[in-house]
């Protein structure tokens, strides 16, 4: 009787235990997973509060190299200080020679004007002697017509006898002056060659100084134009000095600015060691709670095996425990998807949750389509999915829904469906990083050629939308080839790509957004030994060892393991009715030659 009336009571007992002993072992499961993930974090802590230190030291010894670049360039300062100066007194002392040459060039004009007026004046000279000389002649024979005459008077008056000895007289007197005449006009004809001989001397001096004038003045034209150019030369010299001056200037305040900045991270690098030496300290502590928690779960474990134990000894109904089944529709098989599909079963298996899984071989929208279906016929509480062809998924959404399924998304959204919650990446945003990543990858200066694999899917816009926005925000930066695939092939991926690169010889970086064109960019560009940047975004150990190979210059990731995890879970407890966020968000991280091997370590 007592049996049968507690019968009730121990039945329920035993259903609550038996939830409590299921509970106990994902608890045991999930603390010894824990427990094996903070040693590693103990691990890596350890290994970052080293490298922190190493960075402090390295800091410190870079601000001292830095104050050396100071010191140095502060007397590059003081130097072009004093250059500046001294063109300055060259620019000057140029510019009064030149004004002095062009008021000598004045100078000889007018003298060469005055010389020019002298030989005329010479020669004009030179014709009245000439014309002297024409009546010196007319003169001399004159005085010989005289002469002559005075000879025929003096006859005559011989012959006159006594009467005729007055007029022989005057005859004798013109004759003294018709000799006279004939002297003074020799002797006027003497000088008048004289200076005619001057004046020709004078007239070849004066054509010579003239000549010589000329000279001097083509020397002081061109000595006028040498000062010119010197001057014109002296101006930009000193233009380009003052440039050099505030590039100097610009170079003091950028290093004083890096300066004030590595003292930061020095500091900051100071701060963090201390940090992760705490967070290593709180670790330790965590570890002993996670034993004394263990110890504890056990204990829990075999007290309730016991309870359970001494509860089959009495005659109780069977407590049947129904497992809450969910679904899970990916793509298709491939790496990817592959790693979100063995988490979820990870998972799974540790809920003790029925997992049926759909993922066609290959992916196609009616195939898709079709395997949504098969989960809504299946009676799953919920399933997730992975929708690509969202216009002909979401009216099986909605009517999942309406059938009271819980839908969950998974990197794309159907935000305007019936579904219950969605977890992927911002790819706006890992699109931007990726952006911002090549920036820093070509220093801000440099041509891109993008290749979109699965250009249609609504993530793979918003990875090159993100992207773009950046690029163009960059005025030396541009986006040179553009080619936009509908499927992945990776044949028709290798052949697109090759394609792109020919026809843009000059390009500076490539980005590819999905794991098989980053893998197969990465192998193209070891096989054709290009040096260029490569920026991908790819969940991919295979891209990670061409990461550490120094091929791919930076490789974004999205937390695609951790989908499959969360699907399961929040699928659960929607169908336990707890409330689950809509929107979750798991980041992106970036892998490149300063962090890869933290990455390589931790597989």
């Amino acid at each position: 009787m007592l049996k049968n009336r507690y019968k009730k009571d121990f039945n329920i007992i035993k259903r609550e235990l038996n939830d409590l002993i299921q509970a106990t072992e994902v608890i045991d499961i999930n603390f010894n997973e824990s427990n094996e993930r903070i040693k590693e974090i103990s691990e890596a802590s350890k290994s970052i509060a080293a490298g922190a230190d190493e960075q402090a030291e390295g800091a410190e010894d870079i601000l001292l190299l830095t104050r050396e670049l100071q010191d140095k360039i502060n007397g590059l300062m003081e130097k072009s200080y004093h250059l500046s100066c001294k063109a300055d007194n060259a620019r000057n002392l140029n510019e009064q020679r030149e004004e002095d040459v062009r008021e000598l060039l004045v100078i000889e004009q007018e003298t060469k004007k005055l010389i020019r007026e002298l030989v005329e004046n010479i020669a004009q000279l030179n014709k009245m002697a000439g014309n002297i000389e024409e009546i010196t002649t007319t003169i001399t024979n004159i005085a010989k017509q005289t002469n002559l005459l005075s000879l025929n008077a003096a006859i005559e008056a011989a012959r006159a006898g006594a009467a005729g000895q007055g007029f022989h007289v005057i005859t004798e007197e013109i004759r003294n002056l018709a000799n006279q005449t004939h002297n003074a006009s020799s002797e006027i004809a003497t000088i008048i060659n004289t200076i005619s001989s001057q004046i020709n001397t004078a007239m070849e001096v004066t054509a010579t100084v003239s000549s010589h004038f000329q000279q001097r003045n083509d020397v002081i034209e061109g000595v006028t134009t040498s000062f010119g150019e010197i001057s014109a030369s002296l101006k930009e010299l000193i233009s380009g000095e003052a440039e050099i001056h505030n590039e100097v200037k610009s170079i003091n305040q950028f290093n004083k600015n890096i300066m004030n900045s590595i003292s930061d991270v020095a500091t900051i690098a100071e701060e963090s060691a201390a940090v992760t030496q705490e967070v290593t300290s709180l670790i330790f502590n965590q570890e002993n709670l996670q034993e004394g928690a263990l110890s504890s779960i056990l204990t829990l474990k075999n007290s309730n095996q016991g309870i359970n134990r001494v509860l089959s000894n009495y005659q109780l109904d069977d407590i049947v425990t129904n497992k809450i089944t969910i679904g899970l529709s990916l793509l298709e098989k491939s790496k990817f998807m592959n790693t979100i599909e063995a988490e979820a079963i990870k998972e799974a298996e540790k809920l003790g949750v029925n997992l049926i899984i759909t993922t066609p071989e290959k992916y196609s929208a009616d195939q898709h389509c079709r395997s949504v279906r098969q989960l809504i016929e299946s009676n799953v509480t919920g399933f997730a999915i992975f929708p690509l062809a969202k216009e002909k998924l979401k009216p099986l959404v909605n009517q999942a829904a309406q059938k009271g399924i819980n839908i969950v998304t998974i990197d794309n959204d159907i935000s305007d469906s019936s579904r219950l919650a969605h977890i992927g990446t911002d790819y706006l945003k890992m699109g931007q990083a990726a952006g911002e990543a090549a920036v820093n990858h070509l220093n801000g200066k440099g041509n891109i050629i993008v290749l979109l694999c699965g250009a249609n899917i609504s993530s793979i816009k918003s990875r090159y939308e993100g992207f773009k926005e950046i690029i163009d925000s960059n005025q030396e930066m541009k986006i040179v080839g553009l080619s936009k695939m509908e499927g992945t092939d990776a044949k028709e991926t290798e052949k697109e790509l090759e394609a792109l690169i020919e026809e843009n010889p000059n390009f500076d970086l490539l980005y590819v957004v999905t794991d098989e064109s980053s893998l197969i960019a990465a192998e193209l560009y070891k096989r054709k030994k290009l040096k260029k940047k490569l920026v991908c975004i790819a969940n991919s150990n295979e891209v990670m060892d061409y990461v550490k190979a120094g091929v791919v210059s930076s490789q974004f990731c999205m937390r695609n393991k951790l989908w499959g995890a969360l699907l399961v879970r929040r699928l659960l407890e929607a169908a336990k009715g707890k409330g689950i966020p809509e929107i979750e968000d798991t980041g992106y991280y970036e892998i490149n030659q300063r962090n890869v091997s933290v990455f390589l370590k931790t597989g």
